[in-house]
């Protein structure tokens, strides 16, 4: 009931927006996928109660979108961010009144993909860490990392931070359940056409931004993907308000995107960080915060069928790899190589196109 009353309040307070112009307009859902619902590997209280809102969006409105981008979180075994990883249980954080991890990433320089990476700061340096007081790995109880499937065996910045500690920067990391594995429970949900743009797949870093990586290394391709377009308006929608869509929308302001957050189409971890969350996304310049009902009440510039009678062909596609198309890995910062990605949209698409007698979706 608090997360309810606070939302709306602040949805309350948003002032009203305008869709339209010449600039483009983009749908971006955040990591809503099996692994971020109720019961998933790690899920958030609540968070199936955007689904039916968000499949609205699309449904009734989605003339009012050029473009519509998924993130999906996409991790391999053994990633940084799994606390099993550094011998600890779940969310020892905040359990065990510590804080993060503390760990140490090399620093952007020439872009170089192999050098986007962090290493514990306590295997650099264990002298320097009183256990007791900050968060070790194995909480100080003698952990060794296993060599045969190690966060330090091919971390190029356990090398580097060692070797040459000015090339690198100290921050830390929250430690999470192993979750959205590649052959786990990260696949999307809802059944809406869309990019999709994958993030967190490299094992050395985490990224909670669908823009980034969380040291800024690695660029994923969403920011080509929306230049291509001439998208300037965002809309967002997803889980966690109050980590990954955070972190998108403030990359995406830093970007030069309008943002529009449906404030009800996201899901927190808590109700009162979420409540923060969207109170402080009010306080950004090029930031409105609004719910689906103002949504509703847009107006839409071009004619739109609505996409329910069209779901009974999804599973069509999903069995054939069509729902949607990945658009590349996370891309070196400085690199002149292009993201591999489509061009062109999803059969799905081009496939209900062909139902509605060729217009737009």
């Amino acid at each position: 009931m608090f997360a309810l009353l606070a939302v709306g309040a602040i949805l309350a307070a948003s002032s009203a927006v305008n869709v339209g112009g010449k600039g483009k307009t983009a749908l971006l859902i955040v990591d809503v996928q099996d692994c971020f619902l109720p019961n998933g590997s790690l899920g958030v209280s609540g968070s199936d109660r955007i689904l039916e809102k968000i499949q609205q969006i699309y449904d009734d409105k989605g003339c009012l979108f050029d473009l519509v981008v998924r993130s999906q979180d996409f991790h391999p075994p053994g990633h940084i961010s799994f606390a099993s990883v550094h011998g600890l249980p779940p969310f020892a954080d905040v359990s065990l009144g510590k804080g993060e991890l503390p760990i140490t990433c090399v620093e952007a320089t020439d872009g170089n993909i192999q050098d986007a990476s962090c290493c514990p700061s306590y295997f650099l340096n264990p002298s320097e860490f009183n256990c007791s007081e900050v968060l070790c790995p194995g909480d100080g109880n003698n952990f060794m990392y296993n060599a045969s499937d190690s966060i330090i065996t091919g971390n190029p910045a356990c090398t580097i931070c060692n070797a040459t500690p000015e090339q690198c920067f100290k921050t830390t990391q929250r430690m999470w359940t192993d979750h959205c594995e590649f052959d786990g429970d990260s696949a999307l949900e809802l059944d809406i056409p869309s990019e999709i743009v994958q993030k967190g797949n490299t094992k050395f870093v985490d990224a909670y931004s669908a823009f980034a990586d969380n040291t800024n290394n690695l660029q994923t391709p969403l920011d080509d993907i929306l230049q291509g377009k001439g998208i300037e308006t965002l809309f967002i929608v997803g889980i966690a308000t109050d980590v990954v869509v955070d972190y998108t929308v403030r990359d995406a302001v830093t970007r030069g995107y309008k943002v529009v957050v449906v404030g009800d189409a996201t899901a927190g971890i808590s109700p009162q960080t979420e409540a923060a969350a969207l109170e402080a996304f009010v306080a950004l310049d090029g930031v409105q915060v609004v719910n689906t009902t103002d949504v509703m009440d847009f107006p839409c510039s071009k004619k739109w069928l609505s996409w329910k009678p069209f779901r009974r062909f999804f599973p069509r596609f999903r069995r054939k790899g069509y729902y949607g198309q990945s658009q590349g890995t996370m891309a070196a910062v400085g690199t002149d190589a292009e993201p591999t990605r489509h061009e062109s949209e999803s059969d799905a698409v081009h496939f209900m196109q062909e139902v509605k007698g060729g217009q737009d979706l």
